[in-house]
């Protein structure tokens, strides 16, 4: 299995505005607007609901966002968290 930081890195790095929602192509934080593609890519490559993973939704005071979670760990991880202070 791939270490899981080294690869929401190469994901991170292979974000494109391209690959966001209109409504968010343009911003200046790379990570925003793509909690979705870059959370749904990191669940398949890590190997999926087969390998313990599971998608997770929040509503972050208004702010819709998506993680993956390890369930044999606990460990959220979130390739997107550059865009939160």
């Amino acid at each position: 299995m791939m270490n899981p930081f080294e690869l929401m890195i190469k994901i991170f790095n292979n974000l494109t505005d391209d690959l966001r929602k209109p409504q968010y192509k343009g911003h200046e934080n790379r990570a925003y607007g793509h909690c979705y593609v870059a959370s749904e890519a990191f669940y398949h490559l890590m190997g999926g609901k087969d390998a313990g993973f599971k998608p997770c939704f929040r509503n972050l005071n208004g702010i819709h966002h998506w993680t993956v979670l390890d369930e044999n760990t606990k460990a959220e991880y979130d390739v997107t968290f550059s865009q939160f202070n």
